[in-house]
């Protein structure tokens, strides 16, 4: 494709998203006139009519329609390729947010390695138990629960079909049922948190036993290192549990389990998909998740 011809796409394209020549020509940094002349060209040489003056503004002729629906697919992809191969910039950051279970027992251990890929890129790992969005730039989100895209958000799935079910540390051994168990529970009061809860759990699989013993409340943070040391049962899912279990640091007590709709994902920002420190720990984390799943089946 010859320069100019993909300077006149590039014209028409932003000219179909902001609705007017002068807002494309901004974005551009060019003149109206120069971006008026560009669509002439690409109109010329495709043959048909692209847009129609309506007022100060212009719209879309059929014809104009369908191209800037495929252009805006095209250069995504033009986009997203360049950003997956860009180094980026010294300096460049970028800020994890995460739920601390996942940042702790997955990702930590694992991070250094993206680090290594992209030395240039600043990480900023934070870790909130409580769901509060996207709060600063060239950020991604770790959640749990269930998300869709939105005007300003891209949310990608993770990981699927995860249960959920109980776990302890090896020495300790309640009764069948859980009969005498602590419950180990993560004291979210307040937090907008969508993790199965005790009494949820234990009515689904009829295991709600009046002998199961007290319940202990503590700081999300700590409920795993209870659990590994032996002092509850905690509810885990299938993603957080896997390596404890195979590695023996947890066991299961019974067999029961629950399959829920929720899962991990990852929310960025829809204007910053394309920031090369944001694409290429999408695609890291998307390729780590994917090659330890296949290990670990």
């Amino acid at each position: 494709m010859r320069p100019p011809f993909l300077a006149a796409l590039r014209a028409f394209h932003a000219t179909a998203r902001r609705g007017s020549l002068s807002a494309a020509a901004e974005e551009l940094a060019v003149t109206p006139s120069t971006v008026s002349r560009q669509i002439g060209t690409l109109e010329e040489a495709v043959g048909v009519a692209l847009v129609a003056r309506q007022g100060r503004g212009i719209r879309l002729t059929e014809d104009g329609r369908m191209l800037s629906m495929d252009l805006s697919d095209a250069f995504d992809r033009i986009d997203e390729a360049v950003g997956r191969i860009r180094r980026p910039a010294r300096g460049e950051r970028l800020r994890i947010t995460s739920t601390p279970n996942f940042a702790s027992i997955w990702l930590i251990p694992r991070l250094e390695r993206f680090r290594s890929q992209r030395p240039g890129i600043e990480v900023i790992l934070v870790d909130a138990f409580d769901r509060v969005g996207l709060s600063g730039r060239n950020e991604v989100t770790i959640d749990w629960g269930t998300f869709r895209d939105d005007a300003t958000t891209v949310a990608v799935r993770l990981t699927e079909g995860e249960e959920m079910f109980p776990v302890c540390g090896p020495q300790c051994c309640p009764g069948p049922g859980l009969a005498g168990a602590t419950l180990l529970e993560a004291d979210v009061v307040g937090a907008n948190w969508s993790w199965l809860d005790w009494p949820t759990f234990l009515a689904a699989v009829g295991l709600a036993d009046p002998e199961i013993g007290n319940s202990l409340a503590m700081n999300p943070r700590l409920v795993l290192e209870a659990a590994r040391q032996g002092r509850g049962v905690m509810l885990s899912n299938t993603t957080l549990a896997r390596d404890d279990l195979a590695e023996g640091r947890l066991v299961r007590p019974v067999p029961e389990f629950v399959t829920v709709e929720d899962s991990y994902w990852m929310l960025l920002r829809r204007s910053e998909r394309n920031l090369p420190q944001v694409a290429a720990f999408v695609d890291w984390l998307q390729a780590e998740l994917h090659s330890w799943s296949r290990e670990n089946p």
